[in-house]
């Protein structure tokens, strides 16, 4: 299965569970996060300095989104009452955060596509990664 597919499996599949299994929601986000970053991360590296250029904007915006809505989630999952006292109402953090979490889906989606096509060109164009054995998980690095 290509990066891309794992990286859009992820974003359907995750909702679904945790809608479908309220208590698996938190734990499915702590998992999915690290794991969208690293895999967008590892796509962007592999890209020529050309595609970084052309690329950055949908990979950077994902990035943003991703910090600041999870700031957001931790936010309302440990200071809600601290920053409700303070304030004096509540700045619905949890909204923000679905918010900007769906704004982070789509970059990645598009960042993937982008990265889809510039490995779909012509072979001596194309940006090599191969698999290598690190412990029990699949590590990609670049071919110069």
């Amino acid at each position: 299965m290509g990066r891309c597919m794992r990286c859009c499996v992820q974003v359907i599949v995750t909702p679904i569970m945790g809608v479908l299994y309220p208590v698996t929601s938190h734990v499915l986000t702590l998992i999915t996060l690290p794991a969208t970053v690293a895999t967008t991360t590892i796509a962007y590296r592999g890209l020529s300095a050309r595609g970084r250029a052309e690329g950055s904007a949908p990979f950077w915006r994902a990035t943003y989104y991703t910090a600041v809505g999870f700031t957001c989630w931790l936010l309302d999952r440990l200071a809600c009452s601290a920053v409700r006292d303070t304030l004096g109402f509540n700045p619905q953090f949890h909204a923000c955060w679905h918010v900007l979490i769906f704004g982070a889906a789509w970059n990645v989606t598009v960042f993937m596509f982008f990265v889809t096509a510039e490995n779909e060109k012509e072979e001596k164009e194309r940006h090599q990664l191969r698999p290598i054995l690190c412990g029990t998980q699949e590590v990609w690095e670049m071919i110069v």
